[in-house]
């Protein structure tokens, strides 16, 4: 037992001469250590003292039918169409959900609205990680659709705390 209070003063006195902005992220990790995940926090915390891969993403990848089209029917009542689409997100069979990013920038792929369709006919491919995000829905900008009187808008996955759910947004 006296090994355990000799590390607990070690640690004392070394959390007392950390710099106040590093107090914060390191009760976080104290407080996900002592929890009920604490075991696979230390081992990952093993990991990151070994200078080894740790808090890897685990690859989530879907594939993407391309053989057949979106089917707006589906999603929209009669009277939208799809006017423009992402070329690269159509290229795309397959799709790393891991590696999306959530920010908006040129050089990347808008998903289109067949990656949302997928996701939606098997929402147990939508990641945990998803849910967590703020806001809580994912655009798939890489499909303009279109009514007949010319309203324009990109289809959405959002969650709602309960259940998956898609919705319109107009543009």
């Amino acid at each position: 037992m006296s090994d355990k209070f000799s590390m607990i003063g070690r640690l004392v006195a070394m959390i007392v001469k950390v710099p106040e902005e590093w107090l914060g992220p390191l009760c976080d990790l104290v407080e996900k250590l002592i929890s009920k995940a604490g075991n696979e926090w230390h081992a990952e915390l093993l990991h990151f003292l070994c200078k080894k891969p740790c808090w890897v993403v685990p690859s989530k990848i879907i594939q993407i039918d391309r053989t057949t089209p979106f089917n707006l029917t589906k999603f929209l009542s009669e009277g939208w169409s799809i006017v423009e689409e992402d070329e690269h997100s159509l290229a795309l069979t397959e799709v790393d959900l891991a590696n999306v990013r959530f920010e908006k920038d040129e050089s990347y792929t808008c998903l289109d609205a067949k990656v949302l369709q997928v996701l939606w006919e098997d929402r147990s491919l939508i990641p945990e990680s998803w849910k967590k995000k703020r806001p809580s829905y994912t655009i798939f900008g890489g499909t303009h659709l279109q009514n007949l009187e010319g309203g324009r808008g990109v289809l959405y996955l959002f969650w709602d705390n309960v259940e998956w759910g898609w919705g319109l947004i107009l543009t």
